[in-house]
Parts: structure tokens; sequence; C-alpha cells
């Protein structure tokens, strides 16, 4: 069994599910870290947000992380009832790392037979761990937040040879167009000043080229991890979350209960 946090809005629902993965590298931080993130989530957007404790490398190395996280998906969506969740609309969400981890749970779920989705909400993804080959403009410009020394750590932690960087569920952007266009409507979210930004913006275009409705929007003067470090455009991204999620329910026909959204 894996650790979850569960943030449930008052009213009598079912509401829409959220299901987060937290950022870190896949080595590093917690259910508690992205705490204040989640719960912004859920009162913004009126859904119950429920934030997966997958386990961690080096201990866990790829793909222990990205089964766990798939394997929390079906169990969340069987079991959403019992978190006044509606099991019909989901949107997957991460930040980083955890983006990583949203899109591939998207893909597995579409080989997979799995549960669908109503959206994604993808915030400074991971989507590229070398597997593609191409070094991009970002990777060599101003960073703040993601240092390059820390990212090859991470990767090194990660990744249990080679070979794993070219499997598609670590580098979910080299998915082909025919998987790339089964996706959910996206909101791609990207810092100006982050190493991640080219590959996370290269994601989005690859989804819109498949025809997948996508929302990409990046923050000038901001770095890797800004929603925690830079109060103002934070607070201005979780906003976008909030409204995007509330949207696009809305396009899809979906939404919930309608009363008071402020948390329990």
């Amino acid at each position: 069994a894996l650790p979850a946090r569960v943030y449930i809005p008052e009213g009598k629902g079912p509401f829409p599910l959220v299901i987060f993965f937290h950022g870190g590298g896949f080595v590093m931080c917690s259910i508690e870290s992205h705490d204040s993130v989640c719960r912004s989530i859920s009162s913004k957007s009126g859904c119950v947000v429920i934030s997966v404790e997958y386990r961690l490398a080096p201990e866990y190395p790829f793909p222990i992380p990205v089964e766990d996280a798939y394997a929390s998906f079906v169990y969340l969506h069987a079991h959403a009832a019992e978190f006044k969740a509606d099991p019909n609309i989901i949107i997957l969400a991460g930040d980083s790392a955890g983006g990583s981890l949203s899109i591939v749970c998207s893909q597995l779920s579409s080989q997979r037979n799995g549960p669908n989705l109503k959206g994604m909400v993808l915030i400074y993804p991971s989507t590229d761990l070398g597997g593609t080959g191409i070094h991009y403009p970002s990777y060599d410009g101003p960073s703040v937040g993601l240092k390059k020394e820390y990212r090859e750590l991470f990767m090194q932690c990660y990744l249990q040879n080679e070979n794993d960087k070219f499997d598609l569920r670590a580098t979910p952007i080299m998915a082909p167009d025919a998987t790339l266009r089964l996706a959910p409507p996206t909101l791609v979210i990207t810092a100006d000043l982050d190493r991640l930004r080219d590959p996370g913006e290269a994601y989005a275009q690859k989804l819109t080229h498949a025809d997948v409705p996508v929302e990409l929007k990046r923050y000038d003067g901001v770095g890797h991890g800004f929603l925690a470090m830079n109060p103002s455009e934070g607070e201005q991204a979780l906003s976008l979350i909030g409204e995007w999620i509330k949207a696009t329910l809305q396009q899809e026909g979906g939404g919930g209960d309608k009363g008071e959204q402020t948390l329990a």
C-alpha cells in the first residue's frame, strides 16, 4: 500500500478527482512537500485531490515509480466513491517528475485498457530523459531551481542502465502519434528560466500536432519549482490550473457539485 493525502471540498459531491504526483527528480520530496500546492488546487478547482506517495529512487529505481503511479491511478478509479469523487471524471496532474508520471500513466492507460481521463495538468514536466538525443537550448540557458549537476544525479539514481532512457516510460515525448493523439485535453505550464522548459514545450507541440486540445503557458522570469518559490507567479499558475480544470470539465459535461468549494 502507498501513502496518500486526500483533499475533499465542502459539499455533497461526488466531485471530480485530481490525482497528483509530486516532483523531486524521482528521488526526493513527498506528499508533505506538496501539501500547499494540492490544497490550493482542490480549493480553486472544486475537485477532490489525492496526492500519491510513490516509492523513490535510488532504493526503488525505474520503472518502480511509474508502476506505483499507474497502480494508484487504477486503484483510485476503482475506489473513487470512498473519497466523494466521481470515477468517471479524473484528471492527472503533477510537477516535474510528477508531470512525467502523469503523461506515462495516460499512455499506459490507453495501452492497458485502463481508466479514461478528462484531462492532464503538467507543471514544468520532465518529458525527455535523454532518449531523443536532443540537446535542448534551455539545457544551456539561465537556470533557476534545477542545477545541471542535480538533474544528472537524479537521472543516475533513477535509471538503472543506459538503455532505460529509450523506454517510453522514461522519455514519453518519444511516443508515436497514434499514442499521443489518445491523450486527454492538457494544460502545460513551463518556466522561462528552467532547464526543462524546452522539452516540456516540445511535448505540448507534439500533442497539438496530434490534434489534442492543449493550453501552453510559460511564466517569464521564474525557474523550476516556482509554484512554491515565487508566491506571485505561483499563485497565478495555481489560479490558472483551477480555472482550466473547471473550463475543461464544463466542456466535457462533467463538474460535480456546484456548492461551496472551500476545503473541509
